[in-house]
């Protein structure tokens, strides 16, 4: 059996694959290998990684060598063939979209029922704000629905907002196009292969491998469409979500190309992590933000703290996903015995989280514990492949609520890394951190030593939902904490950056 990575392991990786990225050789099609950027320690993200850190048998070595290579090919020989013969559409665009705009933000679409919504997932209300300022916008949106690209899709035409859905495909010779340069990629890592040795070798044989991946295919469509946004509408600023993925360096790279003046802006809108790494770095300078926005006055101070980000501006924009708790009383908020269960959104995160939970409800009878999903995932998912999850007992309950509904029915939430816990602690609910043994944490409120029970085992949660000895106190700090957390949308920053760049 495989054992956990450390904390050790992990930064040795780290390094690994940032000197491949910061390599004088490097190119915008080494940078678009997502697999490159280390994200977080989270152990979803490291089951990428396990195999560089234990002996590689014969058969893994004719695999690293040779049949993934093959099987990258016939997956792309495929590909293009279904591009080829595809009528599906390469994007949707609304009908209240400008000549030119100031701002193209970079978000993401992954639920369809979010175009019904005039506020965005991640920007929520500042294209509105911004008009207010006489600044025009447009969000163009990351398609990670695969369904949507078919007929079914909904159509944007009536949309009132001005939104892009960018096609998940581009026309047959840009495909290909793209698969060469992929290819040079390829035969440059190859080369470079034979000169290093050790923990580096493995890192480059399987970066070769990730250079010729639909994935990485997939990171150059997108920079490929905002670039023909970019020549199009000629902002003076794009801003994506920014959380260390490769597709947003390559963006930031591509639209210096098309507009050399154009401010490139990172937003970082999730929870930062302890060990969290590509955010935290730069690379080459075509490849950085001149400036990342926060959303929040904890990431401000922590993205400040890294070393790694040394002369790129730090400034707080806030979030739409700030709210202003309504903390319930203290004696009453245990009389509701139920428990908020948030997973995130990852398949394999969610079955741990409610299998976890599911055990908890049915030695507490008594205690409701609501399921919720993120809107990446759907139930169906869930219970596909885990018969336990097809019968579950009456004190289940499977959420369609709002979280704001969820958060006010319940008590205690149950977390992992979600950084929905953050609204509903501001809120009052009590926090119990499920913790896997020997991996590493990902609880977002690493920060916190008081007010946050760790737990690994259901009895461990029951001894600690049970504690008449609960410190109100500390709960109150954890409070005032995360209200730090996620402040309000300030869009007079972005005015700022707008305006100064106009002087």
């Amino acid at each position: 059996m495989k054992e956990n990575m450390t904390s050790n392991q992990y930064k040795k990786i780290c390094e690994c694959c940032d000197s491949l990225l910061l390599s004088n050789e490097t190119s915008d099609e080494r940078v678009a290998i997502n697999w490159l950027h280390v994200i977080r320690e989270h152990p979803i993200y490291l089951k990428e990684y396990k195999n560089l850190l234990h002996p590689v048998g014969l058969y893994q070595k004719i695999k690293l060598y040779f049949l993934q290579d093959i099987y990258n090919i016939i997956r792309f020989i495929y590909y293009l063939t279904s591009v080829f013969f595809s009528t599906q559409k390469k994007s949707q665009i609304s009908s209240h979209i400008p000549n030119k705009c100031d701002i193209l933000f970079v978000s993401h679409l992954i639920n369809e029922k979010h175009l019904d919504n005039d506020k965005d997932f991640y920007f929520g209300d500042l294209p509105d704000k911004l008009s207010k300022f006489n600044i025009t916008s447009i969000v163009s949106l990351i398609n990670h629905i695969e369904k949507y690209d078919k007929k079914s899709g909904k159509e944007l035409t009536d949309e009132k907002s001005a939104r892009i859905v960018l096609g998940r495909k581009l026309g047959f010779v840009d495909e290909v196009s793209i698969f060469y340069k992929q290819f040079r990629e390829y035969l440059r890592l190859r080369r470079h292969e034979r000169k290093v040795d050790g923990l580096l070798k493995l890192v480059t044989s399987r970066a070769r491998q990730e250079s010729i991946t639909l994935r990485t295919h997939s990171t150059m469509i997108i920079a490929t469409q905002i670039g023909n946004l970019i020549r199009k509408y000629n902002p003076k600023m794009v801003i994506t979500t920014y959380e260390g993925h490769s597709w947003e360096r390559l963006v930031f790279s591509v639209a210096r190309k098309v507009s050399p003046n154009i401010q490139c802006i990172g937003y970082q809108h999730a929870a930062i992590y302890q060990l969290q790494h590509s955010i935290r770095r730069k690379l080459a300078k075509q490849y950085n933000p001149n400036q990342i926005l926060t959303s929040g006055e904890v990431s401000t101070r922590l993205l400040e703290e890294s070393k790694g980000l040394k002369g790129i501006k730090i400034s707080l924009l806030g979030s739409c996903r700030h709210v202003v708790g309504l903390v319930k009383d203290y004696k009453r908020i245990n009389t509701l015995k139920k428990c908020l269960v948030l997973p995130e959104g990852l398949i394999d995160e969610c079955r741990f989280l409610f299998k976890f939970s599911l055990d908890c409800a049915l030695k507490l009878p008594n205690v409701q514990f609501i399921w919720r999903l993120h809107p990446l995932i759907n139930f169906s998912q869930i219970i596909r492949d885990n018969n336990k999850f097809k019968n579950l007992p009456d004190n289940i309950m499977l959420s369609s609520n709002s979280l704001e509904k969820d958060i006010q029915a319940s008590s205690c939430v149950l977390y992992r890394g979600s950084t929905a816990v953050i609204q509903s602690i501001v809120s009052g609910l009590r926090p119990f951190y499920v913790r896997n043994k020997n991996e590493m944490s990902i609880d977002p409120l690493y920060e916190l030593e008081n007010g946050c029970d760790t737990v690994e085992s259901t009895d461990d949660f029951i001894r600690a939902f049970y504690d008449n000895g609960f410190n109100h106190n500390d709960m109150k700090s954890v409070i005032r904490y995360c209200q730090k957390f996620f402040t309000p949308l300030d869009a007079s920053v972005l005015v700022n950056i707008i305006t100064d760049r106009d002087l």
